[in-house]
């Protein structure tokens, strides 16, 4: 028969797993996010290029927040 306190051993375990299982999600959905941010970016400096203007963007994931960059490049016909 199982005390109370392997029913605890057993619930903490059990949430351990959980929690490395989210975690291990967490990670996925931001790398398929950074995926999509780039793609946005790259169809972004396409547009702009359209329009004249040469603009950079950069997009990473760092741990704890994203990172963006733009640098706008002089555009053409500017002297």
């Amino acid at each position: 028969m199982s005390t109370s306190t392997d029913k605890l051993f057993e619930l903490a375990t059990q949430m351990l797993n959980l929690s490395k299982d989210l975690t291990e999600a967490g990670g996925k959905l931001a790398q398929a996010g950074a995926g999509l941010q780039q793609i946005a970016a790259d169809i972004a400096e396409e547009q702009t290029k359209l329009w004249g203007v040469d603009v950079s963007v950069n997009v990473g994931v760092r741990p704890g927040s994203g990172q963006h960059n733009i640098v706008v490049k002089k555009g053409r016909g500017e002297g």
